[in-house]
């Protein structure tokens, strides 16, 4: 082997880097399929065209027991612009309904003949379910509570048989609730404010009221506290509230016309942490869709926002300690970005107990998962790529099993049904499955020298010349590719760290490597 050519001055005992791969220890990939034994064919759906429309999913809670609650909103035609009633289902585990809950397993209601929505729902104490979400009265939208018994039928004990409608805080525009968490004490609610002046424009607001739905005066400014605005008529969206591990909240929302994000931690009696972030709020511009915070086990929030700028257009995962300021040790400069010129988004991430961060969207249109490391690169481990692909729609909410064997997760697709502008939703699980497509070994003499390089990488040690070699960069972009060849040259690249990925006949292997 001729290694002093790139080194002359080194010997050959020096130089030498044996990386020691193969078959008999591998590395275990995590990738993931669609559980064909769910509903059907893997997938529950409510789409029923041709008497009326779909059912809206906005989301979905896994009971002990491994049944499902999925919620949102019925359409009464095809078009997405039609009136909708709210709509509550019950599943087993296998995706069928659940039929001792409600109507053979649906929960549906239609308040006053218009506008209804379910945004959340959440298990009480006590096993019942407090159903949150927006209806509409006189024209105007009103954010509403529902206490339903476990078997889906009204809780008449709570307000007006078992309905209670929020009172207005402006006369004018359009109030909601879009999250709720329920702790002992009481009832969180991330609520949506009107604007008098703009009515389709809605403030974000903290709400608390008592277990029974009564506003708890003491909280904020009789039990409301309404986050600082710096515009006079920002449009407040995705309102999602976080409890955190050390018993605060944060509350993030996106300002839509100003294609910005805010992130807040507030502590349970409603006061800005004003040490958290810049005057207590963390802020990104260029927002374009999509905003999900998550918590770590050693107290970080992961924050994933779809970003589209002058020079950037994908998504960006941003890593936050605990005052609020990103992380050093994360990504680059305590953020990761994807960035590709095939559109591709992240709406949802789920965090493993090791840091590790299931990031869950679209690519070209399709489902897709994307999964980082700790550090924030991607988990090259889990697919050559980073990614995974799904012949489904975008997914719009990922949330784990609550034993971590499975995902469930919400797709949507926007299809065209004659004239009509139909969303077609989907519930499907999601198993994670063993690959050994990417091994490891510690015996096979694979030598790749020399690591780190400017120019040239060699592979020797295997009896058979590599019938492909890929390097990918740390977006999982396929930056080179070669056939049948030992030698490499990667002198075009830029200085940093990459996967090398070669392919053998009956396997495949990798390995980092760094060009200086």
């Amino acid at each position: 082997m001729k290694i002093n050519k790139f080194f002359p001055c080194i010997s050959y005992s020096v130089l030498i880097i044996a990386f020691f791969l193969g078959h008999t220890s591998p590395v275990a990939a995590q990738l993931f399929s669609i559980d064909e034994t769910f509903a059907i064919s893997g997938e529950y759906q409510d789409n029923d065209i041709t008497l009326e429309g779909p059912f809206n999913m906005a989301g979905f809670i896994e009971l002990p027991l491994g049944e499902l609650i999925v919620f949102g909103d019925k359409k009464l035609t095809a078009s997405i612009f039609s009136q909708n009633d709210m709509l509550v289902t019950k599943l087993n585990q296998d995706g069928t309904h659940n039929t001792e809950f409600a109507n053979n397993g649906v929960f549906r209601f239609d308040y006053n003949g218009s506008y209804d929505k379910v945004t959340n729902v959440r298990v009480l104490p006590d096993n019942k379910l407090l159903v949150v979400g927006a209806t509409s009265v006189a024209d105007n939208m009103h954010g509403f509570l529902i206490r339903l018994h476990p078997d889906g039928s009204f809780d008449n004990t709570f307000h007006e048989n078992g309905i209670k409608i929020m009172p207005r805080l402006t006369t004018n525009g359009q109030e909601s609730i879009n999250d709720i968490f329920v702790t002992s004490e009481g009832i969180y609610l991330a609520y949506f404010k009107g604007h008098n002046t703009y009515p389709a424009r809605q403030y974000a607001v903290l709400c608390k009221t008592d277990l029974n739905g009564n506003i708890d005066e003491s909280f904020g400014e009789n039990g409301y506290m309404e986050f600082p605005n710096e515009s006079d008529d920002p449009t407040h969206e995705d309102f999602g509230l976080l409890p955190t591990n050390d018993g605060n909240i944060i509350a993030s929302y996106r300002l839509g016309a100003e294609n910005k994000i805010r992130i807040w931690r507030v502590s349970l009696n409603g006061t800005i942490d004003t040490d958290f972030g810049v005057g207590g709020k963390f802020e990104v511009d260029g927002n374009e869709f999509g905003l999900h915070v998550a918590e770590t086990n050693d107290n970080r929030y992961i924050v994933t926002a779809n970003i589209e700028t002058m020079d950037f257009d994908g998504f960006r995962v941003y890593c936050l300690d605990q005052e609020g300021q990103t992380c050093t040790d994360f990504g680059v400069n305590g953020v990761f970005e994807y960035d590709s010129s095939i559109p591709s988004s992240a709406n949802y991430s789920h965090i493993y107990p090791d840091g590790s961060i299931l990031s869950a969207g679209s690519r070209g249109g399709n489902a897709a998962l994307y999964k980082l490391t700790p550090q924030g690169e991607l988990d090259l481990a889990f697919h050559p790529l980073g990614f995974q692909n799904f012949n489904k729609g975008p997914i719009t909410v990922l949330k784990s099993s609550p034993t971590g064997n499975h995902f469930y997760a919400i797709t949507r697709r926007l299809i065209a049904a004659g004239d009509n502008l139909l969303l077609k939703n989907s519930l499907i699980k999601i198993d994670g499955q063993v690959s050994t497509t990417i091994s490891q070994s510690e015996n096979e003499n694979l030598i790749i020298y020399p690591n780190p390089t400017y120019d040239h990488l060699t592979i020797e040690g295997t009896v058979e010349t590599p019938t492909s070699i890929k390097i990918i960069d740390h977006l999982g972009r396929i930056v080179l590719s070669e056939q049948s060849i030992r030698q490499i040259n990667i002198s075009q690249l830029p200085k940093g760290s990459y996967w090398l990925i070669i392919n053998l006949t009956n396997k495949t292997i990798s390995k980092k490597i760094i060009k200086k």
